[in-house]
């Protein structure tokens, strides 16, 4: 993911077989966790590195830990 997602970014990552997000774990893809869930959802893998693997406890519990199977 770069800067400017998800304006650049949504019909690629869309395509996805797996996304992998090195970044922190909030501010970079803020406001954009339905659509990576809808992206989950459908099977497309999710990898977190780094930081990403500290989300807050409102967006981990909804979103992390049904991604990675915690």
């Amino acid at each position: 993911l770069r800067a400017d997602w998800p304006k650049k970014d949504k019909p690629i990552l869309e395509e996805a077989d797996t996304i992998v997000i090195y970044a922190d774990a909030t501010s970079g893809h803020a406001g954009q966790w339905e659509f990576l869930d809808g992206l989950a959802r459908k099977g497309v893998g999710m990898v977190f590195m780094h930081y990403a693997v500290h989300p807050s406890r409102e967006i981990g519990e909804k979103y992390y830990r049904p991604w990675i199977g915690a």
